[in-house]
């Protein structure tokens, strides 16, 4: 992704959020190719590499907690696109965190993205979902110099998703909205990026955070990363594709 787990045993993480009130997000991608069109990021949301990085991602969700739903994803930039993922679980921020440093760590990203709600929050996690379908979309999309977005198919509708940091974008996505004859949600919260623009740098610092956090828990994950069972993996075990996204706060 460029610019954009047993409960009983992790007795630091204590599960604060209502899954069905305030799930967490983790946004992030398997691809590590430049420059995707948008018909080849589609396309990948259906090849192995999309495949192995959601059954991965199940692993580590759900090594946590049993309310995870993952979907594959389009990430969306200026001139490009990716094949992505987002996950939605009850995860707390320290679980959160740890699963996308892993999971960044394990695809070779740059970064990985995660946002948690919070009422107080400086950020805000958007939604449209609309029925224009996806060309439209991200043709809308970019006409608004949107530096990065997601897009998903939820049921017979197009959703959008944007993670404003700094809550800057109301505008902006409301006329988005009105163009794609969509509706809007959102949620306050607390937005944080980690990686680096080189993966070398960005691995360095997953792994970094990775070992720190380790230290504190009974039984890691990360040796699980390399091995070859992993690297097998198709089928998902507890998570559930997402069928609705967020829910709105003021």
């Amino acid at each position: 992704m460029r610019t954009r787990l047993l409960i009983t045993a992790f007795l630091f993480f204590t599960i604060t959020n209502s899954f069905a009130q305030n799930p967490t997000f983790i946004f992030a991608s398997p691809n590590t190719r430049s420059a995707l069109s948008d018909h080849d990021a589609e396309i990948s949301l259906t090849s192995f590499e999309q495949t192995n990085a959601i059954a991965v991602f199940d692993r580590l969700g759900c090594a946590l907690s049993h309310s995870v739903n993952i979907s594959g994803a389009v990430g969306v930039f200026e001139d490009s696109s990716e094949n992505s993922l987002i996950m939605k679980s009850n995860l707390n921020s320290s679980q959160a965190e740890y699963v996308a440093w892993l999971f960044g760590r394990y695809a070779h990203q740059e970064f990985v993205l995660v946002f948690v709600p919070k009422p107080d929050g400086n950020d805000r996690l958007w939604t449209i979902q609309t029925s224009k379908p996806l060309d439209e979309v991200l043709a809308a999309g970019r006409a608004q110099r949107l530096s990065s977005l997601t897009v998903m198919h939820l049921g017979d509708k197009t959703e959008l998703w944007v993670v404003d940091t700094g809550n800057k974008l109301n505008q902006t996505l409301s006329i988005l909205a009105d163009k794609l004859q969509g509706t809007v949600a959102s949620v306050s919260g607390m937005a944080e990026m980690f990686g680096d623009q080189d993966r070398l740098k960005a691995a360095r610092i997953f792994q970094q955070k990775i070992h720190t956090m380790e230290k504190r828990i009974k039984h890691p994950l990360s040796s699980r990363l390399w091995s070859q069972s992993w690297h097998d993996l198709t089928q998902r075990t507890c998570s559930k594709p997402i069928l609705e996204s967020i829910n709105p706060s003021p």
